[in-house]
């Protein structure tokens, strides 16, 4: 069987190998794994979009309307603002520990052990908050900012991790988009390989 007719000219055949490669780039973006290898340590935007995507359609199909995200810093930051975009945008409170070793590690504890809340917005207090870390492996993120934000006043919260490792501490998560086993390195996030990001890591 021929493939090509006699005659085909040059730019037909170069049109039809580039739209095989971005058949195979598609298809490698849907099927995206998040563990890390060789050939990719970072996961692409349009993988952990859909892995934000997920979890904010886990939260509408559970008819749950947040008054607030808050995360942790600073990927989480990220992560809240890509995922408040989802949920009618919104309001997102950032908290963030000390970092040690140049980035490397972080004190379990975060610098706030109380948030205020502005007079005018006490009855967020009585509202149902969701809060967020990038990935649990294996720490103790969202049970520490559950503790800061009990301090402030706040009752209804539900945890959640875009990736959750089968060894976290955090043993209340209610969202995640993806589950992986702790003995396989996962890809980093895609900001990860920013200089900047890196900069401030190294």
């Amino acid at each position: 069987m021929k493939l090509f007719n006699e005659g085909t000219d040059l730019s037909s055949v170069i049109l039809l190998a580039v739209g095989i490669l971005e058949g195979i780039h598609y298809l490698y973006y849907i099927f995206e794994p998040i563990t890390a290898s060789k050939i990719g340590k970072y996961m692409s935007w349009r993988k952990f979009d859909k892995l934000i995507k997920k979890i904010a359609d886990q939260i509408k199909k559970d008819n749950k309307r947040y008054a607030m995200i808050v995360a942790a810093g600073r990927g989480g930051a990220i992560c809240a603002g890509c995922l408040s975009s989802y949920l009618e945008s919104i309001p997102v409170l950032v908290l963030d520990r000390k970092y040690l070793d140049g980035g490397r590690t972080r004190k379990a504890t975060f610098y706030e052990s109380k948030v205020v809340i502005d007079e005018r917005f006490q009855l967020l207090k009585n509202e149902k908050i969701l809060l967020l870390s990038q990935q649990s492996d294996p720490g103790i993120t969202l049970s520490e900012i559950e503790k800061v934000m009990a301090n402030s006043g706040f009752s209804y919260m539900d945890q959640c991790a875009v990736l959750k490792s089968d060894k976290t501490a955090d043993t209340d998560i209610k969202y995640f988009a993806q589950s992986y086993s702790s003995n396989k390195k996962c890809k980093k996030f895609p900001w990860e390989k920013h200089k900047g990001y890196m900069d401030i890591m190294n």
